[in-house]
């Protein structure tokens, strides 16, 4: 995945799907962990972008006032995954 993006919205729409398989494509597994210990449930959350944070990445969803932060890392010659859920 050469975007930072990328794994974010695989992993969200994996979740949304409940496809911990397809979570495992684009995140750490205690991220995915992390992630499917809650249920999605409706409505849907909005993607809100990538900004950098650290080494790598925050991503993040919001739903009102509820925010999910992805951390992602890598690059885009090796790829990005997501490697913790805040």
């Amino acid at each position: 995945m050469s975007d930072p993006a990328q794994p974010a919205q695989l992993l969200y729409m994996a979740w949304k799907a409940n496809d911990r398989q397809d979570a495992l494509r684009a995140a750490m597994p205690s991220a995915v962990d992390d992630l499917f210990s809650q249920p999605w449930q409706p409505p849907d959350w909005q993607f809100v972008g990538c900004s950098s944070f650290g080494n790598g990445y925050r991503c993040g969803f919001e739903r009102g006032d509820v925010v999910i932060a992805m951390q992602v890392e890598g690059g885009a010659s090796a790829g990005y995954h997501v490697d913790a859920i805040a």
